[in-house]
Order: structure tokens, then C-alpha cells, then sequence
């Protein structure tokens, strides 16, 4: 079982990270900013407990604009 303390370290790190890919999708690259934001979600939720629902989501196929 996970913390409080660690979920909120997860948060802590994740945030500004999410933060700048919402800045490259604005300025530069909303396609690949969307796709790492993606990665980064997957991330959180890998640290939190729930591999199996992102390894289903990855087996999915993706399509952007």
C-alpha cells in the first residue's frame, strides 16, 4: 500500500513536469506533448499500483489528430 507521503512526493514530481508539456502543446507541438503526457499519466499510475490497467492501455491503439 502506498502513502500519503509517497503519493503526494508522485504529485510533487509530476506536476511541473505536466505543467510544461501543457506549454509545448500551446507553443510548439500538441501532438507530442499530448503523447509524453500520456507516458507521464501511465507513470503516476504505474507508481500508484495500477500496471495492469496500463499495460492495457498501451496494448490499445492510439490515434492523434
Amino acid at each position: 500500500m502506498i502513502t500519503d507521503e509517497e503519493k503526494k512526493k508522485i504529485l510533487d514530481e509530476a506536476i511541473p513536469r505536466m505543467k510544461e508539456l501543457k506549454k509545448k502543446a500551446l507553443e510548439e507541438d500538441t501532438e507530442g506533448a499530448h503523447c509524453a503526457a500520456d507516458a507521464l499519466l501511465c507513470e503516476i499510475l504505474d507508481k500508484l499500483g495500477f500496471k495492469e490497467l496500463t499495460k492495457i492501455f498501451w496494448e490499445m491503439e492510439r490515434w492523434y489528430a
